[in-house]
């Protein structure tokens, strides 16, 4: 049921959106709850910058242009954007108006916020680190189930800046300090834009509180024009970064890609744990 006004108005005025997302309700189990926190921080979004239907209706479907193009070139020589040097930059506005409309209108990326939200088990507070905030989703999805939360990213938008004034925000990289550590800590969508991920990883590691969680997830042979590192089918470095650091995968899902061409795409989601801890 859509209660939002405003994400009604999009989905009468856009076929396409209208078809992707009765197809994601029709042939998938939604939570409604978590559809409708997706939902509403896009209209939140949208409002804030003030745009039209058929500006949001643009930007997504050029840059899903793009990425079947990515796909099918990818389909034929293995590489990525980045390893063929035919990766492009766009605006952050051109960016996260696709991210956030996939994330109601895929599956795939619904599966990952939902899964976030049914496994984070993060106390009111408990201290959580997000890495990484992009257009803001996953900061959205732990508004209630944290009051503790951190962020860092390179760039962060006044947006959301300004939507979750409660978080305590980092605009840098991230490094480990040994006298900043965490309950739960969160790589969503991330370790793929890394030309070398274990080394984030294993700072993050490093990073953890006793008995906490670190979530992330990985980009299977997803050709995106901002990936710089893919994680090939039955890629060992994961588990080799992770044991080495005496770590344990504690929980894994791998998220397949429904694409009409013949790449075999997914996401993986992961929560690892110390081994040693009792």
């Amino acid at each position: 049921m859509i209660n939002n006004p405003r994400f009604k108005k999009i989905l009468e005025s856009s076929r396409f959106f209208d078809i992707q997302y009765t197809e994601l309700l029709e042939n998938n189990t939604i939570d409604n709850k978590i559809l409708g926190i997706l939902t509403d921080y896009f209209v939140s979004y949208i409002s804030y910058f003030n745009l039209s239907d058929e500006q949001i209706s643009d930007k997504h479907i050029e840059f899903l242009n793009e990425y079947r193009l990515h796909l099918r070139e990818f389909e034929k020589t293995h590489k990525i954007p980045y390893q063929n040097k035919t990766n492009s930059k766009k605006e952050r506005l051109d960016y996260d108006i696709p991210l956030l409309c996939s994330s109601f209108l895929t599956y795939h990326r619904y599966c990952i916020f939902e899964t976030l939200y049914n496994k984070i088990n993060a106390g009111l507070n408990q201290s959580v680190l997000v890495i990484g905030v992009g257009p803001g989703i996953e900061l959205a999805i732990l508004k209630d189930k944290s009051k503790n939360i951190s962020a860092y990213d390179t760039d962060i938008a006044a947006f959301i800046k300004t939507t979750f004034p409660e978080v305590h925000f980092s605009e840098k990289h991230f490094v480990y300090e040994p006298d900043k550590l965490y309950d739960k800590i969160l790589l969503i969508e991330l370790l793929e834009h890394l030309g070398n991920p274990g080394i984030l990883l294993t700072d993050v590691m490093k990073s953890l509180k006793p008995h906490g969680r670190i979530h992330f997830t990985t980009a299977v042979n997803i050709p995106q024009f901002d990936h710089v590192y893919n994680f090939e089918l039955n890629d060992k470095n994961i588990e080799n970064w992770v044991v080495k650091n005496d770590f344990e995968i504690e929980y894994k899902l791998d998220i397949p890609h429904n694409n009409t061409i013949k790449v075999n795409a997914y996401n993986c989601y992961c929560i690892i744990k110390k081994i040693h801890d009792f």
